[in-house]
């Protein structure tokens, strides 16, 4: 039989590394390196640690557990306010970009199947367009930022320097399915 492709290298000399070949500082003394390390003779390397990225969890966020979902998708939302998270906006005029999320002032609460949906992690049904969910959105996150302006979480002023004209907005009408998430 006839070769088609180039001789791959195998992997015995990777497997049948001797402790020095694969560790170049490996030697004879590292019993000795070990004992002084223990009788605080040699200082300890300092490990490396990831930088902290700021706090995960704001108040904000913390405030959507128990709360009602905002966006009400119509034959999507399970009004579950156990399952009501923070949804931060996926507008580019709200500071979303690649690999970035939006402030957390720019979002909704919305329940988890809403939120899959406005993220486009799961399926619209026919019939719902993506006007009508960013419309929904648009509406929901100004509700949102009433409670958040009600809680003491943002001031009034926040919530209109925004540019937030959505309380003039109005929802498209939808007839209701039965679709569930």
């Amino acid at each position: 039989m006839k070769r088609t492709s180039a001789l791959s290298r195998g992997n015995y000399k990777r497997l049948h590394r001797t402790p020095q070949e694969t560790n170049p500082i490996a030697d004879d003394n590292i019993v000795e390196r070990r004992a002084d390390r223990k009788e605080g003779l040699e200082p300890k390397k300092p490990s490396r640690t990831m930088k902290s990225r700021g706090p995960k969890t704001t108040k904000i966020r913390q405030s959507a557990r128990g709360e009602e979902c905002t966006l009400m998708l119509p034959g999507i939302c399970n009004f579950d306010p156990e399952t009501v998270v923070w949804a931060h906006s996926n507008r580019s005029q709200d500071g979303k970009g690649a690999g970035l999320k939006s402030e957390d002032d720019k979002g909704a609460y919305a329940c988890f199947c809403c939120h899959a949906v406005y993220d486009r992690q799961r399926k619209r049904p026919e019939g719902l367009s993506l006007e009508y969910v960013e419309a929904a959105f648009t509406a929901g996150m100004s509700a949102s930022r009433a409670i958040l302006v009600r809680r003491g979480l943002i001031t009034a002023k926040e919530s209109c320097e925004s540019g937030d004209s959505s309380s003039l907005h109005r929802m498209p009408t939808f007839p209701h399915s039965s679709v569930q998430c």
